[in-house]
């Protein structure tokens, strides 16, 4: 019996010593998930802002009718206000199936940016979301945005239904499943993907750590 108790009593140290082990490693490792990377798949082209040169390569996995996408804004468009030659911002489409709108206000950014506007479209997108997300007609506010924006408006209605702007938006899709998304807005830090952080600070926070492992 003693010996029965002593075998039970060993198996639940181990149990004990290996949650405790995991425990630390994952505590140690919370702002990141290390087994998921960046996949080397390249959009067919790329939008970014900041700094070409920065040694924080910030890509964002987005939907632009997700409403935490539309939340993160904000807190992305600070960071890069405090971090001004410090990081390289690159925008990657990930359109989610239950978003109705979800492709059309892509195709509208993409076609945006075909007129050097692309920014100021998506800024335009997130901003407004809860105005055309659930809109039957989204397209005809998205045209009213490309007005107010300035852009040749033939242009822009050619560009948004071109099978250039839709290769472009699937593209950047794929590379998104080949980089294991599942949710958005998703983030990846110099290849790494990060943790969704909880707020401002602990964003700030993730790209000081990758800004010293750079110096």
């Amino acid at each position: 019996m003693k010996k029965y108790k002593d075998i039970v009593l060993g198996v639940g140290f181990m149990v004990l010593l290996f949650v405790g082990i995991f425990m630390l490693a994952s505590f140690s490792e919370n702002s990141f998930s290390p087994v998921v990377s960046l996949s080397n798949t390249a959009p067919l082209k790329e939008w970014f802002t900041g700094n070409v040169d920065a040694p924080v390569a910030l890509v964002e996995y987005s939907d632009y009718e997700c409403p935490a996408c539309a939340a993160y804004n904000p807190i992305v468009k600070q960071l890069l206000q405090d971090f001004p030659n410090q990081i390289k911002l690159s925008y990657r489409n990930f359109p989610l199936s239950q978003h109705k709108n979800a492709i059309s206000s892509a195709s509208a950014a993409e076609a945006a940016g075909n007129q050097g506007k692309f920014w100021e479209m998506h800024d335009l997108l997130l901003e407004n979301q809860t105005t055309w997300s659930e809109s039957s007609d989204a397209v005809s506010i998205f045209e009213g945005y490309a007005s107010t924006l300035g852009l040749d408006m033939n242009k822009f209605k050619s560009d948004v239904q071109s099978k250039e702007v839709s290769d472009k938006i699937e593209r950047d899709y794929q590379t998104g499943v080949e980089s294991q998304i599942q949710s958005t807005p998703s983030f990846f830090i110099n290849g790494k993907k990060m943790n969704p952080p909880k707020n401002y600070d602990e964003f700030k926070t993730n790209i000081a750590n990758a800004l010293a492992t750079k110096s």
